[in-house]
């Protein structure tokens, strides 16, 4: 017979009903030049009023060869902590080539597969921040992209990680 670990990521909110998304802001709605706690690092990037929820969101447009992002400033990771991310992403319906990016600076995740269709699309991922690091920034934007991207209710939970013994043959 064969043993096989798991790993299963799970979301701290079982048996602790007090987690809570821990970024602020996270649906834009709130600010009044700006979105609060969010700055734009460069490039093009505009406060809309086309939320799926609520009437905001965030937006970057590209022009084929640059990269730029909305970041948090108003809340960092902690090293060597797991965390799952949670956001809804679209495309304008002119967009091609490049990827919207997503997740912290230090680990970066592409939402390549999000079609120009002007749809919201639910992405999520699970990701682990580098243990020796205190430093990285929560970001939404696109990289080589030309056209729109734009990005709502994201939702930033600690996560950790259940290892199950599985007999497998």
């Amino acid at each position: 017979m064969r043993w096989v670990l798991c790993v299963v990521a799970t979301l701290w909110s079982v048996g602790f009903p007090s987690a809570q998304n821990l970024v602020p802001n996270p649906s834009f709605e709130q600010g009044t030049i700006n979105p609060q706690s969010w700055r734009l690092n460069g490039g093009i990037g505009k406060w809309e009023n086309f939320g799926r929820t609520g009437k905001k969101c965030i937006s970057v447009t590209g022009s084929g060869n640059d990269s730029n992002a909305w970041e948090c400033v108003d809340w960092k990771p902690e090293g060597g902590k797991l965390y799952r991310i949670r956001f809804f992403v679209r495309r304008s319906a002119d967009s091609v080539g490049g990827t919207p990016i997503t997740g912290f600076q230090t680990v970066n995740r592409d939402a390549w597969d999000v079609p120009s269709d002007e749809k919201w699309h639910l992405r999520e991922f699970v990701c682990r921040t580098p243990i020796d690091q205190n430093r990285s920034v929560l970001r939404f934007g696109q990289w080589h992209v030309k056209g729109t991207v734009s990005y709502d209710d994201i939702e930033v939970l600690p996560v950790f990680a259940v290892h199950k013994v599985a007999r497998f043959g």
